[in-house]
Formats: structure tokens, C-alpha cells, sequence
């Protein structure tokens, strides 16, 4: 009994300092309470999301695009964004055969590190793989060096162009 009168009369001081506390409170674990009125006109504390926790890092490639073709021999300047990532992380860019990354073969590395600018201007090559020809789609996956769990893939497909240009081995 002891332990519910605690807590009314902890409900009673948070209710009482509410003008003070304004509509949001942060506890000592870093949980953040936030005051809310029920249609019937009650007021009642509901959990809201951890103050501390950090926004995502995350990786978007935003070229190539899905059905592009990139022409062998040419320079082709790969380009992503990137949220949350340290200013001064480096990544690195993959070429995989295949629409999606998880279910194909891995064809090469374009660049093994590169500062995370948002872009890298590929010089592009066919590649030596069988199963990735001018025919077959490709994807390429940018992969930050600080959190190697942070990936971000072109979506779809691109495709290589090539006439008379010899292969490369990634």
C-alpha cells in the first residue's frame, strides 16, 4: 500500500508543477514523459521516445539511377547523400551484378576509400565477371568506413554500354 500512495502523491506533485514543467519532462534515465489530456478531460503522463538516442546514419545513392546506362571508358560521377555520419568518414563504393545487393554476386570494388563528399567520379570499366555484361543489371553500394552497418544502394538496375572497349578486374 505503502508503494501506491508513493506514487498518487508523486502524480499529485507532477500535476501540481505541470505550469512549471511545461508539456514535455525528461526523467533521470532520459525517458521522455510528455502530458496529455484524454477526452474526458483527464491529464495522464505517457511515455514518449528516449531524449539521448541519436537520429540513423543512413547512406541514399542517388546516381546512377535505375535503367541508366553508363558508358564504358567514360567518367561517370557516382553521387550519394549522407545523414549522420562523422564530417570527416570516408566510404567505400562495390560493384555487385544484379537489382538487388543481398541476392547477387559481388563483381568488385570501384574505390576502396573515398572522403564522404557526396560524389566519385568513377572511371568506368566493363567488367571482367561473366555474368555481368552490358546486358545484365548492376548495382553499386556506398559503405561508410566509421559504421560499416551504414549502406546505401542504387536503386534498381544500371547498365554498362560498351563497343569495342576491353574488360576490367575489379
Amino acid at each position: 500500500m505503502r508503494g501506491r500512495s508513493l506514487f498518487i502523491f508523486a502524480i499529485l506533485v507532477v500535476s501540481a508543477l505541470q505550469p512549471a514543467l511545461g508539456r514535455r519532462v525528461v526523467d533521470t534515465d532520459g525517458r521522455s514523459w510528455e502530458m496529455q489530456t484524454t477526452p474526458a478531460g483527464q491529464t495522464v503522463w505517457r511515455r514518449g521516445t528516449t531524449a539521448s538516442s541519436p537520429a540513423a546514419a543512413a547512406i541514399v545513392v542517388t546516381a546512377p539511377k535505375h535503367m541508366d546506362v553508363v558508358a564504358a571508358g567514360a567518367v561517370f560521377n557516382v553521387t550519394w547523400t549522407s545523414a549522420n555520419l562523422p564530417a570527416n568518414d570516408w566510404v567505400s563504393i562495390q560493384l555487385f551484378r544484379g537489382r538487388r545487393v543481398h541476392r547477387h554476386a559481388f563483381v568488385g570494388a570501384v574505390s576502396h576509400g573515398v572522403r564522404n563528399q557526396g560524389f566519385y567520379p568513377w572511371l568506368v570499366e566493363m567488367p571482367e565477371s561473366a555474368g555481368a555484361s552490358q546486358d545484365s543489371p548492376l548495382t553499386l553500394r556506398v559503405t561508410s568506413h566509421s559504421d560499416r552497418s551504414v549502406v546505401g544502394d542504387s536503386q534498381g538496375g544500371f547498365f554498362i554500354a560498351c563497343t569495342n572497349c576491353t574488360t576490367a578486374r575489379y
